[in-house]
């Protein structure tokens, strides 16, 4: 049987023998930036909760009305890259900054890899002008270097040659377009020594794939298989690059996306007009640019500005710098 007294010193007990739980410190949070539109404000939350961000927001009143948005202080960095990686720097420009110089915005265009790339094509329409004219035969084609199939051992020069000469204008223009599209990143990326040993890889070992695929007197000409393996190289490091970005399942589905895109027209049998096409000579160039892109190690840091592997894919690893602001006296409402 207890007592009065007994009864009365149980509680005192219990909360000695109970440890009391301490409130969690509530984690600093630090401005990342300030959203003068709405719009701007919806991106920046879609931006955030895609990377599972916390963030509170509050409003500035003064210089002009801003919706602020501040984050844990130990993920400041991430979010500063998950909101780069999401506007690039258009959108978040203070309006008292600086305009960057004409000269550093020239600089950070890819000219170089523009310009050699049209030389290509330039050179292209001008053997096609030069040394094969319209309407060419098989018997022109193969003698301007295209590669004949069951003509014996074919001169090595025939499985480089082959890829200057085109059976038309249009034939030039449709590789060049394609040209454009993976070769400038490329350039831009690795250089031209490193692209051209890619655009060549292409070459010899589509025509190898056509020599043994094809029947017999068959010629084939184009620079296809070439571009095939810029493509092929172009798909290895934009998705390499796409895992390592702020938003990799966005970036990974954007450059998976581009390559299905681009994969139906080099597996045709036959253009739109009814020409026949090389797929051995596609697949081949193809598996020999994947081949080369997963063997390059080291393709360099993007350049700045860009993204790792821009062209088809846009920005995917540029950092550009997300100005701050400070937050003026008032409440912040928890999201």
């Amino acid at each position: 049987m207890s007592t009065g007294a007994d009864r009365g010193t149980r509680p005192g007990l219990l909360r000695r023998l109970v440890p009391r739980r301490e409130p969690r410190p509530k984690p600093r949070f630090e401005v990342v930036l300030a959203a003068g539109t709405a719009e701007i404000a919806r991106a920046v939350e879609e931006a955030l909760a895609s990377a599972s961000i916390p963030y509170e927001t509050g409003l500035q009143s003064r210089p002009e009305p801003r919706i602020v948005f501040s984050v844990p202080a130990g993920r400041l960095e991430e979010a500063r890259d998950v909101v780069a990686q999401f506007f690039g720097t258009g959108p978040l420009a203070a309006p008292d900054a600086e305009e960057a110089p004409r000269a550093e915005i020239e600089a950070s265009f890819p000219w170089k890899a523009l310009w050699a790339s049209a030389a290509l094509v330039l050179l292209h329409l001008v053997v096609l002008a030069a040394a094969i004219g319209e309407n060419p035969g098989a018997r022109r084609l193969a003698a301007a270097g295209g590669l004949v199939t069951g003509a014996g051992a074919p001169g090595a020069w025939r499985l480089l040659s082959y890829s200057f000469v085109h059976a038309s204008v249009s034939h030039v223009l449709w590789n060049g377009l394609s040209l454009f599209v993976f070769a400038v990143p490329l350039l831009d990326r690795l250089g031209g020594l490193r692209t051209a040993l890619v655009y060549a890889a292409g070459a010899l070992v589509g025509g190898a794939a056509a020599l043994s695929t094809s029947a017999r007197g068959t010629v084939t000409v184009g620079s296809s298989a070439a571009v095939a393996a810029l493509f092929g190289a172009w798909v290895v490091l934009a998705i390499r690059d796409a895992r390592h970005a702020p938003l990799s399942r966005r970036a990974l589905l954007r450059a998976c996306g581009v390559g299905l895109l681009a994969l139906p027209p080099l597996l045709t049998p036959a253009t739109s007009g009814g020409a026949r096409v090389s797929v051995a000579a596609h697949a081949g160039g193809l598996v020999a640019g994947i081949c080369a892109g997963l063997g390059i190690r080291r393709p360099g840091p993007p350049p700045q500005g860009r993204g790792a592997c821009d062209g088809p894919l846009g920005r995917t690893a540029s950092r550009p710098e997300v100005p701050l602001v400070t937050l003026t006296p008032g409440g912040t409402s928890r999201r």
